[in-house]
């Protein structure tokens, strides 16, 4: 990939031949492909550029200053500067003074499919603008070589130096200072014709390398040619074997379609005069009626894929091209870590102009690399924005990128630390979601997907009515999977279950367990929602019936079954049938993949059962493995200490209860001295239990402050 602003002058010895046109269409091409783009209009006596992009309202205006302005600018430096007085990089005219932007909406139906839309600005010359006062003064005739020199090096060193603002959405966040601006990819320069100061300045120090264009008639051959002789670019006088003393690409135009023969002859006599075959670009009759940018407006034409063969090259010889990675292939279907390598590798791709492959490579990495295994802001940066480019292309899988974007924001949003920033990030992950909502293309099935997804993001805002909203609207849709409707259900139970409306929460889990083919996974939820639902309203026969549905059902998730385990063992405790509640805190217990979180509740409650009926030593084991499970959790550490108090070991006790106070809630902390005296009301006084009122009263007076 290229590292500086490559310059490139648009050169022809004769008007006529489409040079203009050619850099504009090769300008909107590389923004198409991501590029950044500086145009520059050095054809000061007849400036065709400046003039189409006014007339076409391409760009909104002129800017404060133009290519004379800063023309001027130079000249004036230009004998200032010597080796005891070098250039101040800091004395440079700003950007914003002499630049103007291509309006978005000029580039906003760029084929700019896996990639991400670039920009393009537009140094002028404002011809309204006492042009034929100020073109004199310039005085470029008058510079002698070693001046030209000067202005040429200075004017180089403006393009390759300035910065432009990057537009970053503000959701980003605090981002270093040097990714807040950037440079220009590519610097195009269209040149004045035939053999001037201006055109001997542009092809000269100013420019990295030559697009030369020429028509195929003697005239324009056989001039070109001495022209180049002439300016030491072409160093050999021998007609078959030139040699460039710059890189340069020679492109025939306006080349006919017609004539086949005589067209043959002539481009053989263009490469046998210039040692080297010439890119055609065809003549098309619209071009001599009205300038157009074909490969934005004509994207399918033949003269469009010239322009694009004539793009390609210019890419290879700026460096500025990705080959396949085969190894980015096979990390991404092997899920290996994201690591560095990964992220430069798509970093290149997403800029990738050529590789065949790009839009399902990006396409497999957003989706192989798992969301929950990064947590930096430069690793969602990097999602986001392939996101943004794959989000661009109309084609089957945009739904997709728009869904795994408010995914990938979602995830984004859990990792911030930052509120504002949170709500941003689901802002914008719901704005991704509208956009398959709102898209006349999307099937009822992406748009019922898209709903439940949005009602998810609405929850996380707090508007629980436009997330019950999102979920109602789905279950009104005609014709959709079982899953789909049994997601909408539960996930409205959920928020029913949040507002207390207990009713309305259980008919909604019913509703998913009495569906049709409903998968296991949804059936096995619904059950355990339903059964702690039950719970709630002390309806506790049916919800053991419910939690044992769930541990009997083939087709779930160990988690699922660890889960209706304990709060079945939860309900037995509830009905005084100690025995039963302990068989299930046992099995939670004794399951290799339950979740540590649920081993520690078990263990826990197990762990007080045992103290409870003067098992000391078992219960100071099972709590002490549930707090090596459950890291800093208070009400855990509230038991053990306890326990060791039972036991009278006071030191350990005072030490567990002050862990656990590091880390309670004011409630956390009422609830420890209420276990605390459930116990003594069992064996009585303790010694130590005083001093851990003592220190609770002291926590909660604290806390209040």
């Amino acid at each position: 990939m290229i590292e500086q602003p490559q310059i490139f002058t648009f050169y022809s010895f004769k008007g006529g031949v489409g040079r203009t046109m050619a850099l504009l269409n090769i300008a909107y091409g590389l923004v198409a492909k991501g590029r950044n783009v500086l145009v520059v209009d050095m054809d000061l006596e007849a400036p065709g550029l400046s003039g189409f992009m006014n007339r076409g309202k391409e760009i909104p205006h002129f800017p404060r200053h133009d290519m004379l302005d800063l023309l001027q600018w130079a000249k004036s430096t230009a004998v200032q500067v010597t080796e005891d007085s070098p250039l101040d990089p800091s004395s440079l005219p700003p950007l914003s003074d002499y630049v103007v932007s291509v309006l978005p909406e000029k580039l906003a139906n760029l084929p700019h499919k896996h990639c991400e839309l670039g920009r393009l600005d537009v140094l002028p010359v404002e011809v309204d603008r006492e042009f034929y006062d100020r073109l004199p003064s310039v005085g470029v005739t008058n510079m002698n070589r070693e001046t030209l020199l000067r202005v040429g090096s200075l004017l180089n060193a403006w393009f390759t130096s300035r910065r432009f603002a990057v537009d970053i959405p503000d959701y980003y966040g605090p981002v270093r200072e040097e990714e807040r601006t950037a440079l220009y990819d590519y610097v195009l320069i269209d040149s004045r014709t035939g053999s001037t100061e201006v055109g001997g300045l542009c092809i000269g120090p100013l420019s990295d390398q030559l697009v030369i264009l020429c028509g195929l008639n003697d005239q324009n051959i056989e001039d070109t040619r001495h022209f180049l002789i002439e300016v030491g670019l072409l160093t050999s006088p021998s007609e078959f074997s030139p040699e460039l003393s710059k890189p340069s690409l020679f492109v025939a135009s306006p080349v006919p379609t017609g004539e086949l023969l005589l067209k043959t002859v002539r481009l053989a006599r263009l490469t046998k005069a210039l040692g080297k075959p010439a890119v055609e670009l065809t003549y098309h009759p619209q071009m001599a009626l009205m300038e157009t940018i074909f490969v934005r407006d004509y994207s399918e034409d033949d003269l469009t894929r010239r322009y694009q063969k004539l793009l390609d090259q210019i890419l290879d010889r700026a460096g500025d091209r990705v080959d396949f990675d085969p190894m980015l292939l096979k990390a991404l279907a092997e899920q290996e870590p994201f690591s560095s390598a990964i992220k430069a590798s798509l970093r290149d791709l997403l800029r990738s102009a050529s590789v065949t492959q790009q839009s399902s490579m990006l396409f497999l990495a957003i989706n192989q690399i798992q969301l929950d295994s990064i947590a930096e802001n430069d690793d969602f940066q990097l999602f986001d924005r392939i996101c943004r480019a794959l989000a661009e292309d109309d084609t089957s899988f945009e739904f997709s990128v728009l869904a795994r974007w408010a995914d990938v924001l979602k995830r984004w949003q859990e990792c911030s630390s930052d509120s504002e920033l949170a709500v941003k990030r689901i802002s914008a992950a719901i704005d991704c979601v509208n956009r398959i909502v709102n898209s006349a293309r999307a099937s009822s099935n992406w748009r019922a997907q898209a709903l439940l997804n949005r009602g998810v993001l609405f929850g996380k805002q707090g508007q629980i009515e436009n997330e019950i909203a999102d979920y109602t609207a789905v279950l009104e849709m005609p014709g959709l999977p079982a899953d789909h409707v049994a997601r909408a259900l539960f996930n409205r139970g959920v928020v029913f279950g949040q507002l207390n409306d207990v009713d309305r929460e259980i008919a909604d889990f019913t509703s998913v367990i009495g569906l049709v083919n409903v998968p296991k996974l949804y059936l096995a939820d619904a059950q355990l929602a339903r059964g702690l639902a039950f719970l709630k309203r002390i309806a506790l026969d049916r919800a053991i019936e419910d939690f044992t549905a769930v541990v009997e059902l083939v087709g779930g998730t160990e988690k699922q079954s660890a889960e209706a385990l304990f709060f079945r063992g939860v309900t037995f405790g509830e009905l005084g049938e100690v025995d039963r509640e302990l068989a299930d805190y046992s099995a939670v217990i004794k399951m290799v993949n339950a979740p540590k979180n649920l081993k520690a509740d078990s263990l826990n409650r197990r762990g007080w059962n045992s103290l409870m009926a003067d098992q000391r030593d078992e219960a100071i084991v099972d709590l002490r493995e549930a707090a090596s499970l459950a890291d800093k959790s208070a009400n855990i550490l509230g038991n053990l200490g306890v326990a060791f108090l039972v036991s009278g070991d006071v030191d350990a006790a005072m030490a567990t209860f002050d862990a656990a106070m590091e880390v309670a809630t004011p409630d956390e902390l009422v609830a420890i001295e209420k276990d605390l005296d459930d116990v003594i009301v069992k064996y009585g006084t303790l010694p130590g239990a005083d001093e851990v009122r003592s220190r609770i009263k002291a926590n909660c007076a604290n806390a209040k402050h």
